[in-house]
């Protein structure tokens, strides 16, 4: 897809990434350009530069980077795809401990109606939680 006009939004989107964001019963909601340009595409494309750098400093030849958001996107999603094959996730929005599904995973008002954001998902921090 090299040569396919693209944003952030629809490469996330093909790499399943999108589908996990949003309110349970709503349409997916973007990372901002997190995740796929700067994460996951910034990521492939640095690992990209300085395996090149390397190669030339060792070898004086050039190389070619390919870096796509889409492949870094899935790639960071790799734990999630991984826990989805193993019957450790479940294809729904809000239904699993990472995407606001846990009762002590995410944003909540205060009194004040200022925002906390909870993530205790370790048994000795929801024991200190509770």
């Amino acid at each position: 897809m090299a040569h396919a006009a693209g944003h952030d939004i629809n490469d996330i989107a093909l790499s399943g990434a999108l589908w996990a964001t949003g309110p349970k019963d709503g349409m997916p909601v973007p990372p901002l350009t997190l995740l796929g340009e700067f994460g996951a595409g910034g990521m492939l494309l640095t690992f990209g530069m300085v395996a090149a750098l390397l190669r030339a400093a060792r070898t004086d030849k050039g190389d070619v980077v390919d870096a796509a958001i889409v492949d870094g996107a899935a790639s960071v999603m790799g734990f999630i795809y991984g826990f989805l094959a193993n019957g450790g996730w479940e294809n729904a929005r809000a239904a699993n401990r990472l995407d606001c599904g846990a009762p002590f995973y995410g944003v909540y008002e205060c009194s004040d109606g200022k925002r906390i954001s909870l993530a205790p998902l370790e048994p000795q921090f929801f024991a200190l939680l509770v």
